[in-house]
Formats: C-alpha cells, sequence, structure tokens
C-alpha cells in the first residue's frame, strides 16, 4: 500500500534527520535500541516495520513517534551544539613553518 511505504519512508527518514541534524550519526542506532525499548519488541520486527514486510500497528506507530519526539532537537542551540563540539575538538594543525 503506498499508505504504508509513506510511513516507512517517513520513519526512516526522520530518524536518520534527528541524527544528522544533532551531527551524530551513531544517534540512528540509538534511536532504534529507544525504540525497541519503548515498543518491546524484537529486533526483527523492528526492522520488519523499517523495511514494510509487516505493517506498524497504530500503537506501534505512535510510540514510535513518542520516541523521535524525545529525540528532536528542541532548540537552534541544540542543533548546533554537538557540531560545534566537535569543530572545538579537532586538534590544533600546526603550520608549516612552525
Amino acid at each position: 500500500m503506498p499508505q504504508d511505504d509513506f510511513l516507512k519512508n517517513f520513519i526512516n527518514l526522520r530518524i536518520h534527520r534527528i541524527a544528522v541534524d544533532r551531527c551524530d550519526l551513531e544517534l540512528v542506532d540509538s534511536i532504534k535500541e529507544a525504540i525497541l525499548k519503548e515498543l518491546e519488541i524484537t529486533n526483527y520486527r523492528l526492522t520488519s516495520i523499517l523495511n514494510n514486510t509487516v505493517p506498524a500497528t497504530p500503537s506501534e506507530l505512535i510510540a514510535i513517534a513518542h520516541v523521535l519526539n524525545k529525540y528532536r532537537p528542541t532548540s537552534k542551540a541544540d542543533l548546533l551544539e554537538p557540531c560545534a563540539k566537535d569543530k572545538k575538538e579537532t586538534p590544533h594543525q600546526p603550520a608549516a613553518h612552525e
């Protein structure tokens, strides 16, 4: 069903968008782990939902949305802080003449 494809794509894109916004691609796995805990389902079930091989129940969709909202940046500062932190942690590269 096209609607099921839309939901699957929306969930996958939302998970990755949150990770990109926070400059932390490892967050994708953390979000998926949080969804697993919230839903109390197996990794196989979640993968099946995300791959659209089985439809998600309405309660599963609500729980997934709830988890995604927890990870959603709440302000512009939340979006910029991790990126700025990463830039600060890069070691100083000495100039060639030093």
